[in-house]
């Protein structure tokens, strides 16, 4: 996993009090940047070309996605 990138922190964090059979939990979950991408690759995939299709497509879908995700956060720690 890359780290050298903010990623916001938790997207949907549980409080370490919540209880499951009796004992503590912790899940941090997704972090906001992978939602935030995640978020936006309907709208990448949607803009591309027809005749871009396969393993290519895939990629440059996730790295526009990507970008759109350390954008909004940028914008967000303003």
């Amino acid at each position: 996993m890359i780290m050298d990138k903010p990623n916001g922190g938790p997207a949907f964090p549980l409080d370490s009090g919540w209880l499951a059979d009796s004992l503590p939990i912790s899940h941090f979950g997704m972090t906001l940047r992978d939602y935030f991408a995640a978020k936006a690759i309907p709208v990448v995939w949607g803009s591309q070309p027809d005749a871009m299709d396969g393993p290519a497509a895939a990629e440059i879908s996730a790295m526009v996605a990507y970008k759109i995700a350390d954008a909004m956060l940028a914008e967000r720690a303003k």
